[in-house]
């Protein structure tokens, strides 16, 4: 049985959260650039004045930025239904990140709106049919756990395949236990810890204590403890729970063995800063 990382960044719904990927200086006007600028900065009002009257003409980029400053509560007060309005008025005009952060937001149960599992689910099919990896991690995230949508993994890991193209980290991972455990798709433990070793060398903590549970069962890779400690000392630096059974480990390593693998882990992480969470 694969670990689910509890409190882990890939348990978590995740919001755009840079302006920046979604607007690029090349494809912006002098005014939208002026505000892309003054949020780079940190002059969160100076952006907002910035984008008002862009986003008041229907311009989407403004829209979605003033959506997501009040969102943040970046320069204002945080006010949930002003972002759903500004979001909303973008999404309609087919804005993904602006649909991806509206689903968002109907499947938190947002201030203004119910939890609505379903809506979240339309919302991020329009920007995952745009090629959002963000929207497609999403959906298939919805499919697999069956909210808002009929449980279907096949249709999970198509949507998955489709965001690991793009490399977004939280994929790799969530495919990954779908391959090892043969949901949806056609069980290749191999192809599954391929895809986990990659998202936990690049810092996702649900994939790296998956690790440390394939090293335990010897699934996909060769039984090995002292791998298992490893990646759970790796894991354990996120401060988060993991249920793992690592006295048991333990008791089955010799002093010795216990000793290199909290040093190999320690200076793993050593020499991988943590991933930024924006």
């Amino acid at each position: 049985m694969l670990v689910r990382a509890f409190g882990s960044r890939s348990a978590l719904l995740t919001l755009t959260v840079s302006v920046l990927l979604l607007l690029t200086v090349t494809a912006c006007t002098d005014k939208e650039k002026a505000a892309l600028e003054a949020f780079d900065n940190g002059e969160y009002e100076q952006a907002l004045d910035s984008w008002m009257p862009l986003a008041e003409d229907g311009n989407p980029k403004a829209q979605f930025g003033i959506g997501y400053l009040y969102d943040k509560g970046f320069g204002v007060p945080a006010d949930a239904d002003a972002a759903i309005r500004w979001y909303r008025l973008a999404a309609e005009q087919g804005h993904a990140s602006s649909q991806v952060n509206l689903g968002a937001m109907y499947q938190e149960g947002r201030e203004g709106l119910d939890t609505d599992p379903g809506r979240a689910a339309d919302w991020f099919r329009m920007a995952a049919e745009q090629g959002h990896a963000g929207a497609q991690y999403n959906l298939g995230k919805l499919y697999h756990r069956g909210q808002g949508l009929p449980r279907n993994d096949a249709l999970a890991a198509e949507w998955l395949e489709k965001a690991v193209e793009q490399d977004h980290l939280n994929s790799m991972t969530l495919l990954g236990t779908l391959y090892s455990r043969g949901k949806g798709v056609e069980m290749d433990p191999e192809r599954g810890v391929a895809l986990l070793l990659r998202a936990a060398e690049l810092g996702d903590p649900a994939a790296q204590l998956n690790m440390a549970v394939q090293h335990i069962r010897g699934i996909g890779v060769e039984q090995s403890f002292l791998q298992a400690l490893i990646w759970y000392t790796v894991y354990e630096s996120h401060g988060l729970p993991s249920g793992l059974p690592m006295d048991w480990v333990e008791n089955n390593m010799t002093p010795e063995e216990i000793e290199e693998a909290k040093r190999l882990g320690a200076e793993w992480i050593a020499e991988h800063p943590a991933p930024s969470e924006e």
